[in-house]
């Protein structure tokens, strides 16, 4: 007995360092799993080190190349324009005094001729002749009382001398160089370019929302941002991927441009990762200044490549991927709607007064939701667009309690009570924006509702039973079978 007690305590013995070793040798083995993923960390990071310093490094040298030539392009233009004015002023100053010049020239000549003839004139009348007769002399000048007289005459007339500008009055050509232009454009130029480890703009934080991401970002202060003391409002650009492209291969769009540190990205794919990244624009006035780029508006543009992009802003975020897990809004099913794009476009097939609810409830509060008139006539009274703690099944519910419906017509109705306040009338084109917040006091939601400009706000009641969880539906009614409704 003490034999076999003997053999299963070994038993037990060996079995328990057979578990203890292979605890070790499984703490071992996650200890290099956290290592191998701390080494593919560091190598990202290493990676992305040693490829933002190639590709600045190429950027750097590709901006100065760049300027250089622009900047002795500039100043062979310049040269050129200066010797050409100074043809310009040569062939306009000197062209009077030449003519000046070549008519004194003539009158000398002339003068010099008739000088040498009355000289000789002079020479040969001090001498014995006959009237009448040729001097002996060999000029063969004939001495006659006409000929002297029509001298005297000719030397009469000479008493006029043409006229030649004064040395005041003359151009006197000469080049001045502003002594400031130098001094200022070495100043812009040692500022041209700067290096920072990080963009001057990144983004913090990205939540999803239903088919959408709200992504936030702001700017990182660094020394050069605190002695420039820019009190002038930046305008940001965020940018985003198409989905589930990789980074090295991203194609980037516009979808913001503005003042705002935060942009609510709608109409994405369920699933689907994005690339996001978020920038500044480089000062409008000193882009002027400088004859160098410039920006523009805050709406959508159309796709564009990264470099198409990157001389009108300042250098990037870091690439930020994302994406949404929770499904976009869509409508529910009709006989009086057909439905598309996915469920989010709702096209009236009828004449009948019907309404259109969403197929789940789907707006909560922190959530909003926009409804666009992609195409419809004008609306009456009781045709719009409404929020509701329940589907609605006909066009009298968007009247009744636990619901805000705002008509075509602009009237905002809340729980069945008219307001005075008014939105715009709704027709093709027109956007409505409903905005759900949560308050201080959780039997309330703060809803805001929004077209064409204006906006009404409400405190509205939290029916008991959906107080856990409050979500609501979103309607829509209209008659005619001109109406199409997208809901994104």
């Amino acid at each position: 007995m003490d034999v076999i007690n003997i053999v299963s305590y070994k038993e037990e013995i060996k079995a328990k360092i057979q578990e203890d070793l292979q605890d070790s040798i499984s703490h071992l083995q996650r200890h290099n799993d956290e290592l191998l993923d701390l080494l593919k960390s560091l190598l990202l990071a290493e990676n992305q080190v040693t490829e933002s310093l190639t590709t600045s490094r190429k950027q750097v040298k590709e901006s100065c190349s760049k300027l250089r030539q622009l900047l002795l392009e500039v100043v062979s233009t310049r040269e050129q324009e200066l010797l050409a004015k100074l043809e310009q002023v040569e062939e306009e100053a000197l062209s009077p005094l030449l003519d000046c010049k070549k008519l004194l020239s003539e009158s000398l000549r002339s003068s010099q001729e008739l000088l040498e003839h009355g000289q000789v004139l002079s020479s040969e009348a001090g001498r014995s002749y006959e009237p009448g007769k040729h001097s002996s002399s060999n000029t063969h000048v004939m001495i006659t009382k006409e000929s002297i007289s029509k001298f005297q005459k000719q030397a009469a007339l000479r008493n006029c001398l043409p006229s030649v500008p004064d040395l005041h009055g003359v151009v006197s050509v000469s080049v001045t160089f502003t002594a400031s232009i130098p001094a200022l454009l070495t100043s812009l130029l040692q500022q041209y370019g700067e290096v920072r480890w990080l963009g001057p703009v990144q983004i913090t934080s990205v939540f999803e929302k239903p088919g959408a991401l709200m992504v936030h970002w702001e700017e990182i202060s660094s020394e050069v941002d605190d002695d420039e003391g820019d009190e002038e409002q930046r305008e940001f650009v965020l940018q985003c991927s198409g989905a589930d492209e990789e980074l090295e291969f991203a194609h980037y769009r516009t979808v913001y441009t503005g003042p705002d540190d935060s942009f609510l990205l709608q109409q994405l794919c369920t699933g689907a990762k994005y690339w996001l990244r978020v920038a500044h624009l480089i000062d409008k006035n000193l882009a002027r200044t400088c004859k160098v780029c410039g920006a523009g508006p805050a709406k959508p543009v159309e796709r564009s490549t990264t470099t198409e992009v990157c001389a009108d802003v300042c250098a990037w975020s870091l690439p930020r991927q994302s994406s949404t897990s929770l499904p976009h809004y869509r409508w529910g099913d009709s006989e009086d709607w057909r439905v598309a794009d996915d469920g989010r476009l709702a096209t009236k097939v009828n004449s009948s007064a019907s309404v259109l609810c969403s197929a789940a409830a789907q707006v909560m509060p922190g959530y909003s939701i926009s409804l666009q008139i992609v195409s419809g006539n004008e609306g009456c009274c009781d045709e719009g667009m409404a929020i509701s703690w329940q589907a609605l099944a006909s066009p009298d519910a968007l009247t009744a309690p636990g619901t805000i419906f705002l008509s075509a017509t602009g009237s905002v109705i809340v729980d069945g009570d008219s307001r005075s306040m008014k939105l715009p009338c709704l027709s093709q084109g027109s956007v409505v924006t409903v905005i759900v917040e949560p308050t201080s006091c959780s039997s309330r939601l703060r809803v805001h509702t929004e077209t064409g400009g204006k906006r009404v706000t409400y405190d509205w009641p939290v029916p008991e039973k959906f107080a856990a969880d409050p979500r609501l539906y979103f309607c829509a009614c209209f008659s005619g079978p001109a109406w199409a409704v997208r809901v994104f």
